[in-house]
């Protein structure tokens, strides 16, 4: 279970203080998919970046399975992610020197998984995601959808606990999007996932 107690995000910007989170409590059990939606600027992404350990609030608490992951170390918080996360973001964050299938395996190989076997699972997700046959190109050589398919396939790879998705189909076609969704939420049918979509 992840569960968040009066997390406030206020950024400073010279002497202005605008505030991301004002105050947000929630819990997302295990096996639950949630998809958190407001408009533009509303703090979506800022949410998913602290349950996920990406960035500290300035006020709350945060737990996960009854552990303060606030309390861990910044070396404590990489690990825990490592071990226990996927993140699709929304800009995809691909190496732009790596091939789609190096790509997917950064985090098996962070992981310390070897790279027979790291290899071998990046495949089997990027045939999950229709990309196989394209697992030698470059970002640059991917449209926008197949770029968001890598990512998908990327934060797959290790089999999170936990899916971390900040608006994973928006570069998706209409045919593509159930497709993705449901190859998602079957891998996460018995662990807790966010998304977001404005």
């Amino acid at each position: 279970m992840i569960t968040a107690r009066n997390v406030k995000k206020i950024y400073t910007m010279g002497r202005v203080e605008v505030p991301a989170l004002n105050g947000v409590s929630l819990e997302i059990e295990t096996g639950e998919f949630v998809g958190i939606m407001g408009s533009s600027g509303s703090g979506k992404s800022t949410l998913l970046h602290m349950l996920g350990l990406l960035d500290d609030p300035t006020e709350g608490a945060i737990t996960i399975g009854g552990e303060d992951v606030l309390a861990f170390s910044d070396s404590e918080k990489t690990r825990y992610r490592l071990q226990r996360f996927g993140f699709i973001f929304q800009d995809y964050a691909l190496v732009p020197e790596l091939s789609a299938l190096e790509n997917v395996i950064l985090p098996a190989i962070a992981r310390g998984i070897h790279l027979h076997d790291a290899a071998a699972a990046g495949r089997d997700y990027l045939d999950r995601v229709g990309l196989v046959e394209r697992q030698d190109h470059l970002p640059a050589e991917l449209s926008g959808g197949e770029q968001q398919r890598v990512a998908i396939a990327r934060a797959l790879v290790n089999n999170p606990d936990i899916l971390f998705a900040d608006e994973p189909c928006a570069n998706l076609d209409s045919t593509t999007v159930p497709t993705s969704t449901a190859r998602t939420r079957g891998r996460c049918s018995n662990s807790s996932a966010g998304s977001t979509r404005s």
